[in-house]
């Protein structure tokens, strides 16, 4: 049931980015309007196939968020971007800046839509991910990676000069000081609890290895 409802989700983002290109072609504002509603569509269907996903876990006996593997962990990310472009909507007036966040989340959708089915088959946690600490750590963690794409994004454009369609620099400056603003308190709530997480697993709070290993 969620592979169905996500595969709707990304031909959402793949309207939504279609429809900006529209928008340029065209120059008409309500076609912006129409975009937004489609995105809280999406983003609400998109958060309906992650809870699928969650309640199929534990029809299956497992029980776990979808926060798990590499294929949850794309689907999420994309949500994120989402979440984070209706939390910046009053900032967000140029619609350059939205078109390349849901490009971007349309990439993890379709990149997570071709993942193999064994990456995509929810699956039992090992016993250190077992824990309450793997969602706030994850949560915060993607929140702050999403905040971060927006703020790519103002760098990127703030170095093409593109009139009526790239923001004014100062604008740019300011959606990406929001950005950062949402994005570096929550990256940092995502370090500490998964050092507190590392220490409920493993016995230390920091280890100079990229990884641990078992995640």
């Amino acid at each position: 049931m969620d592979h169905k409802i996500l595969g709707v989700v990304t031909l959402l983002y793949l309207s939504i980015f279609f429809l900006h290109i529209l928008y340029f072609a065209v120059k008409k504002e309500k076609m912006l309007s129409f975009m937004w509603i489609l995105l809280y569509i999406t983003l609400g269907l998109h958060a309906a196939g992650l809870v699928a996903r969650w309640v199929e876990s534990y029809r299956l006996g497992i029980g776990h968020a979808p926060l798990s593997n590499f294929y949850e962990s794309l689907i999420f990310y994309a949500w994120c971007i989402g979440f984070v472009l209706v939390i910046l909507k009053k900032r967000l007036t140029f619609p350059i800046i939205t078109m390349m966040a849901s490009l971007i989340a349309l990439g993890f959708m379709g990149y997570a839509s071709i993942s193999s089915s064994v990456e995509r088959k929810i699956q039992p946690l090992i016993p250190a991910l077992q824990s309450n600490w793997l969602h706030i750590h994850v949560i915060t963690c993607f929140i702050a990676y999403s905040a971060f794409v927006i703020s790519f994004i103002c760098g990127l454009l703030y170095l093409i000069k593109w009139k009526n369609v790239v923001p004014p620099k100062e604008m740019l400056e300011e959606i990406n000081y929001r950005s950062v603003v949402v994005g570096f308190p929550m990256l940092s709530a995502g370090i500490l609890t998964g050092a507190v997480w590392a220490h409920y697993a493993w016995g230390s709070y920091w280890s100079w290895t990229p990884r641990r290993r078992g995640r």
